[in-house]
């Protein structure tokens, strides 16, 4: 009876072993698809955007939405690196010794340095920022400081965290530099234009918060999953959940604004606006004729109050209106009345407020 007994027990250890590790591998398969199919869908949002993009860049001829494109194209490389390297290892046996490492660290810092910078610039231009310096050296200093952590840290968590922490840093700076270039400015208009971006600034600093927060707790505080979880390795060593969550808020924005720009030129064409100074009134005209069409097109506005609303934007007044487009003032007070009526203000202080909130 002993033996017997001694006997089964030799016999269903092992199989409970096996059907743990069939348990696991089925696990590890039925996610591989879940990853698989994840990143596929994050590639095709990527490449709508880009699309888009460049299609809203051939129908606008503006530099500024090639900063777009770029952004979504070096985000893209980087997917398809982390998916490309997941296919190669799949049937790879997991080693913990590993965990830590970082891949391919050239060029996953040149394709971060890219998808940064292409930020930077659309953030720049918002903001009217044209200084060279301003919008190369905070991509310096971030690739500097991804050398640094590469060749003087020691292998570890730490390095790791240290490396993708870097990009928070970046984008920490570059929101941090918009409010105070926000609160800075004493230019009205200015502000209420940059009023327009404040929602999505803060849902992307939200992001970025939870960005750092899911790599601490990935890297500094969660054990390193063992080899019958290696689906956890999987699905945690090389993405970040917050930030692809980032990456299709970003793309939203920029497939609507591309959707919508697209949709009114294929309407009306785009109108070129004189340039009579540079600097700031140079800026502020090239906002006003990005913005100008919506507005217009929402509001229900005749040709000409689209004309007299783009100067009341700049700041004349009407006999300066009325000498500009050769109308008595007489008329240019009454255009501005029809304007106001039509999009429900009072004021031409309500009227612009009106505008940049659109």
């Amino acid at each position: 009876m002993r033996a017997a007994a001694a006997h089964g027990r030799r016999h269903f250890l092992p199989r409970r072993r096996r059907e743990g590790q069939f348990e696991a591998r089925r696990e590890i398969v039925g996610l591989s698809v879940v990853i698989f199919t994840y990143t596929i869908v994050l590639i095709m949002v990527c490449v709508t955007a880009a699309i888009l993009s460049l299609a809203d860049f051939f129908v606008s001829r503006k530099q500024a939405v090639l900063a777009r494109v770029g952004f979504f194209v070096f985000y893209i490389l980087d997917l398809v690196g982390i998916f490309g390297s997941e296919w190669m290892v799949q049937n790879v046996q997991f080693n913990p010794s590993a965990y830590y490492a970082i891949e391919n660290p050239v060029l996953k810092t040149i394709l971060s340095a890219g998808v940064l910078q292409c930020l930077w610039l659309m953030i720049t231009h918002v903001l009217d920022e044209h200084d060279r310096r301003v919008q190369l050296v905070p991509t310096c200093a971030y690739l500097l400081g991804c050398a640094v952590v590469l060749v003087a840290m020691p292998f570890g968590p730490l390095r790791q965290w240290a490396y993708y922490s870097m990009r928070q840093a970046y984008l920490i700076f570059a929101l941090c530099y918009a409010l105070a270039k926000w609160r800075r400015s004493t230019d009205e208009n200015y502000r209420q234009r940059l009023d327009r971006y404040r929602l999505p600034l803060v849902i992307i600093a939200v992001l970025v918060g939870c960005i750092l927060l899911e790599d601490t707790l990935v890297i500094l505080v969660l054990p390193i999953p063992s080899q019958y979880t290696e689906w956890l390795t999987l699905f945690l060593s090389s993405r970040n959940f917050s930030e692809n969550a980032m990456m299709l808020y970003v793309s939203y924005l920029c497939i609507k604004k591309a959707v919508r720009q697209l949709q009114l030129r294929s309407t009306q064409a785009p109108t070129a606006t004189a340039a009579t100074s540079e600097g700031q009134k140079l800026d502020l005209m090239s906002h006003i004729e990005d913005q100008l069409p919506v507005y217009v097109n929402t509001h229900k506005l005749s040709a000409r109050e689209s004309e007299v609303l783009a100067l009341v934007l700049e700041g004349m007044d009407n006999r300066t209106i009325a000498n500009d487009l050769f109308l008595s003032e007489g008329t240019v007070k009454t255009h501005v009345h029809n304007i106001m009526k039509k999009t429900g203000t009072s004021s031409r202080d309500e009227l612009k407020q009106s505008f940049w909130a659109e």
